[in-house]
This record gives C-alpha cells, structure tokens and sequence, in this order.
C-alpha cells in the first residue's frame, strides 16, 4: 500500500483533524501545529506568534487546523498515537463547555488548553475588551476615565444581569444534555429576553415565560421545574452564573450592547457627541474583532509561555534542508 493509500484508507477510520494532522504534519520542518474548534478561535494564534516573536523563535511558523467542534479534537486526542508525530510541536485548544456538569469526556495533556470558563467567548468578552474596543473602534479614545467608567459599569450590569437571568435556561440545557437530547441553542435569542432602555438593560420575560419560551424554541414539552433543582444547586455551586453561561450568549448579549452604546453615547454621556465606527458589530464577527485586541488573558500566556518553551527546547534539532 503507497502512502497516499494508507492516508486515504486512515481518512475513513480516522477523526477528520487527526487525518488533517496526519496529512500535513512535516518533521523537518519548524513548524507548530495549533488546532482549535473553530476559525474564531484564531486569538490562540495571536497569543502563539507573539510568543514566538517576543521569545527569538522567529524561525518556527504556525499551521492552523480547525476541528469544525469540540467533540471532534476529543476524538483527535483519542485517536493519536503519537508515535509518528511529535506531541511537543501539536496544540490542542478546547472550550471547557458544560463538561463539568454533563461529565463529558475533558481530556488533558501538557500540550491541551482547556478554558476555565464555558467557551473562549467568556475568556475574553470582560471589562478589558469592552473599554478596548470602545476606544478602539467607536471615537471614544478621548473620553476621560470617569466617563469610561460609566460605560463599563453599565457593561458590567448587563453581564451581571445576563448570568442571573440566564442561570435558569443553562440549567434546563443541561438536563436535556444528560438526557441525550439535542437542543438547537442557537434558536435561543438575546434579543427576544434582552433589551437596553436609556442607562440599563431590561428583561422582557419574567421566568415563567423565558422556560415557556425557551422550551418552545428548543421544541420539547416543558417539564416539572423539579427535575432541574439538583442541577441548579451544582451550578450555583461551581460558580455558574459566572463561569457556565454559554459563551454565544455572552457574545450576542455584548454586541447588543456595543450597538447600544453606539447609537446612545451622546445621551448617556451628555459632554460626548455621537461615536463614529468605521466596523459593522455583530454576532458574525465580534469574536474576530475582539480577537485582535490587546488582551491580556493571565493564564493562557502562561499556558503558552511555560509550555511552548520547554516543548520547543525539548526539541531535536531540526535542518529545514532534511
């Protein structure tokens, strides 16, 4: 069997990324392999290039493989012998999701980031991220901190505000999870139980009507409140209002509140005229914009820091011409 055969025949068997993995990993070449679960994930590439810059390996590169999911770099992990391929030159970002509740296979590694949070969007949608890119894209480099604050204490509100009134719904999420049922969360939208009115924002639901309304959206028969009591005591436990509501949730939330800001600056702030933006900021790519802001996430630079470095000097050397 030629080589190209073996591949084709392993493609079969084998988790698309491992195959992916298997297909253009070069062990000659300086090359670290960084594989995430979606194509917003990129801000780990940023992170890992500035290391390799700040740090002198201006010689090693990236090379990016997107999973299309969490599950699939699980099975990855899973499948990966390691014997052809070098564990200290592959990388494996995966959101922490509900795992910690649905008892999900969370695999670990030196050479495996998981969040501490639900998903990246937790990591860094934070007070950092709303005041860089307010000043960033939105005319508001000028504005002085007292002012600044006012915006990020009306940020800091709705977030709160989101985590206790979403708590209920992710608790509802993850039963159905434990029960093997497979809810479109994506049909769950901010907007229908979130507004912002002048200076704060507002529920539209009360919590009868958003388990009304989330069961519908989801298309199950709503059940007895009961069969979630042990859940919420877990999650109220393991800090999940601030930790475990699902990161796409927190995203939509925080464009809805940058359009806010956008559109009401001049009225919140009475000294600043209206904010001019040169980007449009949606749920499609506010992960990509807040990726290329200069956030400081602690324990992922350390993570990178610490692994990259003994992973890199552990190294053979290696000769680009072999």
């Amino acid at each position: 069997m030629t080589r190209k055969e073996e591949l084709l025949e392993q493609g079969k068997k084998a988790n698309t990324v491992f195959f992916k993995l298997k297909k253009t990993y070069k062990k000659s070449k300086k090359i670290i392999y960084l594989v995430y679960e979606g194509k917003y994930d990129l801000y780990y590439d940023n992170v890992v290039r500035n290391f390799l810059m700040y740090n002198h390996y201006d010689d090693w590169t990236t090379e990016v493989i997107i999973a299309g999911g969490r599950k699939y770099i699980v099975e990855a992990i899973q499948d990966i012998t390691w014997k052809n391929i070098s564990r200290n030159r592959v990388f494996m970002f995966i959101d922490r999701d509900l795992s910690d509740f649905t008892r999900e296979t969370t695999p670990t590694g030196s050479n495996i980031y998981i969040t501490s949070k639900y998903s990246l969007e937790n990591e860094l949608i934070n007070e950092e991220s709303c005041e860089l890119l307010l000043r960033k894209y939105y005319s508001l480099e000028g504005i002085s901190d007292d002012e600044m604050k006012t915006l990020v204490t009306l940020f800091n509100n709705a977030m709160s505000q989101l985590s206790e009134t979403m708590t209920v719904t992710m608790c509802w999420i993850i039963h159905w999870l434990k029960s093997k049922k497979k809810p479109c969360l994506d049909n769950i939208r901010m907007k229908d139980i979130f507004k912002f009115r002048r200076d704060k924002l507002i529920v539209k639901k009360n919590d009868e009507q958003i388990i009304e309304y989330i069961h519908q959206k989801c298309n199950f028969a709503i059940e007895h409140n009961g069969v979630i009591d042990s859940i919420r005591d877990e999650f109220t436990r393991l800090n999940g209002d601030k930790k475990f509501i699902r990161g796409k949730y927190v995203c939509a939330l925080f464009v809805m509140y940058v359009n806010f800001i956008n559109e009401n600056c001049h009225k919140i702030l009475r000294s600043h005229t209206r904010t001019k933006t040169h980007i449009t900021f949606s749920e499609s790519n506010a992960l990509a914009i807040i990726a290329g802001l200069p956030i400081y996430d602690v324990r992922l630079r350390e993570f990178v820091e610490n692994t990259f470095e003994n992973n890199l000097k552990a190294q053979p050397e290696i000769s680009e011409s072999a």
